[in-house]
């Protein structure tokens, strides 16, 4: 059996957690509340579990005071990297639109390229065109006087006989007058043989007046010794000067004899061909010059369209100068008038501003009206000035009418016909070059008679070639030009 009045308390808890006994055999009296061993226990146990708790939620925030200070540094370098790449990103951009920019300008520049190369692909063929045209003009009307020619030509081979027997006459008559020239260049030589010996005898005689003159002179300086010896010296030097001018003057004059003989033959033998040459173009020059004066008389007709162009061309130029001129002068009075507008509306501005800056209190509303008719006039000066500036084009550069033929509006330089004289178009085109000299001898020829030709001494005008090839290459390019029907006497090559 269980003793009850022992066991007061509660049996199942031990005697820790008991609660106190409340009859105490001191009757103390208890103060304040009574606190129960289970309470206390129990109170233990929340106490226990709460710090516990504490020291696991010091540590739970502990590690996310942790977490918040790595994910604070995570987002600045996040911030500083998505930065960066943000700046990159907007550099990349500029970039990428500064480029599509310049591609477009440059895709506007090549497509103005390609429109302004198409314009003058297409203006090249039109002048082109225009050349060709033009080009075919002028070969067309060079095939007319050409035909002339041709026609001339086949006229003068019907009239070949006739002319060779007048030329076998002329040659004739030519070389008896050579033999007469010769004897005139005889006489000339041996005149001027006389004369040559007559002044050395002159000068001769004036170089010892002028040294008996230097011997007086001289004597009054000098001594009598002296002076002997000198003049011993003179005479010595003048004796032995003497003998060698003779020794040389009889080398040379037997060097040149033989010499002189060659010269003379082949000088002779020149002329002759000359002349013969000379002839045969003048016959053919007086042939030419009828077909030519028809050719002539058919150019003269052509150049009456060729004036009414001009003429029309010249009104054209003269409208042309006129129009530009009064287009000129209109741009510079809308210049102007512009300046003037644009002062105005300054003036305006400036009073509408003096107006309203009138009631304030800034340095603007406490200028004098001397100061604001100054800024106006400022303003009106500038304009002037800006209009005193303006300078109309002048028209220098614009070809006058007279200069129709030197530079045209036509997009080409035209030449005008020009009428040569039969002589120079014979000389340049048909044969070779000649002399004007010899074909006034060659007139003469014609129309003087024996005994006047005889006595003109023109015939000393003839150029002497200086070489055999030079008459060779001449005679050859005459001979292709002329049949052999009308050939003159033949010479062989071992003439020369």
């Amino acid at each position: 059996m269980v003793d009850l009045e022992k066991y007061k308390g509660n049996i199942n808890l031990p005697e820790r957690l008991q609660s106190p006994d409340l009859k105490n055999d001191k009757n103390e009296k208890v103060e304040g509340p009574v606190i129960i061993n289970m309470q206390k226990a129990f109170y233990d146990l929340k106490i226990n579990d709460i710090n516990n708790r504490i020291q696991r939620l010091q540590e739970r925030n502990n590690e996310l005071i942790n977490n918040c200070e790595e994910t604070t540094l995570l987002l600045i370098s996040t911030d500083a990297e998505t930065a960066k790449e943000i700046t990159e990103l907007t550099q990349y951009l500029s970039n990428e639109v500064s480029k599509l920019e310049e591609n477009k300008n440059t895709l506007n520049v090549l497509e103005e390229s390609i429109v302004n190369n198409k314009i003058a692909h297409i203006d090249k063929i039109n002048s082109l065109n225009d050349q060709y045209a033009r080009k075919r003009l002028e070969l067309i009307s060079l095939i007319k006087p050409l035909n002339a020619k041709i026609n001339a030509l086949e006229d003068y081979r019907r009239s070949q006989s006739v002319l060779q027997e007048k030329l076998e006459n002329k040659n004739n008559f030519m070389q008896q007058e050579e033999e007469k020239v010769e004897q005139e260049i005889q006489k000339i030589q041996m005149k001027f043989k006389f004369d040559r010996e007559k002044l050395k005898e002159d000068m001769y005689n004036r170089l010892l007046d002028s040294a008996g003159i230097f011997q007086m002179e001289v004597s009054k300086c000098i001594q009598e010794p002296i002076h002997k010896l000198m003049r011993e010296n003179i005479i010595l030097n003048n004796y032995l000067t003497e003998i060698m001018n003779e020794s040389l003057t009889e080398k040379e004059v037997f060097a040149n004899s033989k010499s002189m003989k060659k010269e003379l033959l082949q000088k002779h033998k020149f002329n002759y061909l000359g002349t013969r040459y000379n002839i045969k173009i003048s016959k053919i020059q007086n042939h030419l010059l009828k077909s030519l004066k028809e050719v002539h008389a058919d150019t003269e007709r052509h150049l009456i369209n060729f004036k009414l162009l001009s003429q029309n061309l010249q009104k054209d130029l003269v409208n042309k100068d006129h129009v530009e001129e009064q287009m000129n002068i209109s741009e510079a009075h809308m210049k102007q008038l512009e300046i003037m507008l644009e002062t105005l509306y300054d003036v305006k501005y400036a009073v509408i501003c003096a107006l309203q800056m009138r009631d304030s209190d800034s340095k603007f509303a406490q200028m004098d009206k001397k100061c604001l008719l100054l800024h106006l006039q400022n303003i009106i000066t500038e304009g002037q000035a800006y209009m005193s500036n303006i300078t109309i084009t002048s028209m220098e550069s614009i070809p006058q009418s007279s200069n129709v033929y030197f530079y045209g509006d036509l997009g080409f330089d035209p030449t005008p016909v020009e009428l040569r004289e039969p002589i120079e178009i014979i000389e340049k085109e048909i044969l070779p070059p000649i002399t004007s000299e010899v074909f006034s001898i060659e007139e003469q020829l014609e129309k003087e008679p024996k005994k006047d030709f005889i006595e003109d001494e023109s015939l000393a005008v003839f150029e002497e070639p200086s070489e055999k090839e030079f008459i060779e290459s001449k005679y050859s390019s005459v001979e292709d030009s002329i049949p052999e029907e009308f050939e003159a006497t033949e010479i062989d090559n071992d003439e020369f």
